[in-house]
């Protein structure tokens, strides 16, 4: 998991990820259909690293494309952190119908 903000490191296993010589096709990784941010980092035949992007949601699906070839990780999902209410401010609001309205921050 990383934050919704993006940009926590992603590293994904597998096997012919090509190699360093750029003759081997641009490589490229999406992350529930976004796009990874750069760098985008080849790191051997069986590994790429790449920054995740900005986004929301759970179980998202992983794609790697070398050069014409694309492959869907199977049964491997990519998750991002959940919410996290620590506070509510107001603690209290006026009752429905009294004609009252609140703003409310949460924190």
């Amino acid at each position: 998991t990383t934050s919704t903000l993006g940009g926590g490191s992603v590293t994904i296993y597998g096997s012919n990820f090509g190699d360093s010589d750029p003759g081997s096709g641009p490589v490229s990784v999406n992350i529930g259909g976004r796009p990874c941010d750069s760098p985008l980092g080849w790191v051997s035949t069986t590994s790429i690293v790449c920054n995740a992007p900005a986004a929301v949601g759970a179980s998202l699906g992983i794609d790697v494309t070398l050069g014409p070839h694309t492959a869907s990780l199977t049964g491997v999902f990519f998750t991002y952190d959940a919410p996290n209410v620590t506070d509510v401010s107001p603690g209290n609001a006026p009752t429905a119908g009294t004609g009252g309205n609140a703003i409310v921050t949460v924190l």
